[in-house]
């Protein structure tokens, strides 16, 4: 019997994270250019410049990359980007072990409104 390979990605928000920020470049909403000079900026601010294996520490720096791009274009604020962490964070600590986490219905009607895709639909 064959060994299973490795999952691409460690964790499944490292997959959600990846796959979202190359949505926001195929819709126009990031310059991937852009978006290498700055992750790897990044990289470097982190003192990431070992070989990595796309843990969860390269997955950080992309969340940050990222977070600080959409924050810098004036799409997203920077306080509701940790906001959102905060409630993120609640949600997960107050999940039962194994559970699917949850944000509250507000709090995902609240960012729905103020998404990413809705406010560069706007434009």
């Amino acid at each position: 019997m064959a060994a299973r390979p490795e999952p691409v990605f460690e964790q499944p928000w490292h997959a959600q994270l990846f796959a979202l920020t190359v949505h926001l470049n195929e819709s126009g909403a990031v310059s991937w250019s852009d978006w290498v000079a700055r992750f790897s900026a990044q990289l470097r601010h982190h003192g990431l410049a070992k070989e990595l294996n796309g843990g969860e520490d390269y997955f950080l720096a992309w969340l940050e990359t990222l977070e600080t791009l959409l924050a810098d274009q004036g799409r997203v604020a920077a306080q509701d980007a940790k906001d959102m962490t905060a409630h993120w964070a609640a949600a997960y600590l107050a999940t039962p072990h194994g559970a699917q986490v949850h944000l509250p219905a507000d709090l995902v009607a609240a960012s729905a409104a103020t998404s990413v895709g809705a406010s560069h639909e706007a434009e």
